[in-house]
């Protein structure tokens, strides 16, 4: 990556996310030190970027906002065995309980909490994200439709990107059996290795994943900078 100084890396713009969103957005992915003066100078031409540290940035700019930590949780698929009992089904259509359900699994998104974004940046995000993972992943939904669950497979490793299970169905065990018939699926395509990703703020579902064996294998965080433009 290029960068402005010995220290301090360029902003990569980002066509996908500035097309759907409909203005420029960018990202920076912070290894070195933190400049914030030589970050601001080259900031002119976003509207929205994304940094992401592994560390506390010591920020001064309001328009500089911590709004995620993002949890990466992992669980090794060695020991899976067999299936769950309640039925849970491949889904290839977009039905209203299905994009509802969608947008429950974001509702601890940084699109969602960061109230700045004020052009419907997180239904757009969520409606694409669903509508792919239907054409391109495999999509679990519990048989009454109170809970999904998407996965994505790259040889040895699964992810899941998104997961949610309705206000109505909560503490009836779905939501664990939606992930253990996640794990038996990718294991069945080829899978080793199972990673959820989710925000440090949602502490029902960190709870969730340790419980079913999952460990922390990675932790980011992300702060938006946005134009007052």
């Amino acid at each position: 990556m290029t960068t402005t100084d010995n220290r301090q890396p360029m902003i990569t713009p980002l066509p996908f996310d500035s097309e759907l969103f409909g203005y420029p957005v960018g990202k920076l992915d912070l290894e070195n030190d933190w400049e914030e003066e030589e970050f601001l100078k080259n900031v002119t031409d976003f509207s929205l970027v994304y940094l992401f540290s592994k560390e506390l940035l010591p920020v001064k700019d309001p328009r500089i906002k911590l709004v995620d930590q993002k949890l990466i949780f992992e669980k090794s698929l060695e020991q899976v065995e067999a299936l769950p009992n309640r039925l849970t089904y491949p889904k290839k259509e977009l039905t209203p309980e299905l994009q509802a359900l969608a947008y429950q699994s974001g509702i601890f998104s940084r699109f969602k909490t960061d109230a700045r974004l004020k052009s419907q940046e997180f239904e757009k995000l969520y409606s694409l994200w669903i509508k792919k993972a239907l054409e391109q992943d495999l999509v679990l939904i519990d048989s009454d439709q109170n809970g999904f669950i998407t996965v994505a497979i790259d040889q040895s490793l699964a992810k899941i990107g998104l997961f949610a299970v309705s206000d109505r169905a909560r503490g009836k065990g779905i939501g664990s059996q939606l992930i253990q018939t996640a794990e038996y699926h990718s294991l069945k395509l080829g899978a080793k290795t199972l990673q959820i990703g989710t925000q440090s703020a949602n502490e029902a579902a960190c709870n969730l994943y340790r419980k079913l064996g999952y460990e922390l294998a990675d932790a980011t965080h992300i702060y938006h900078f946005v134009s007052s433009k």
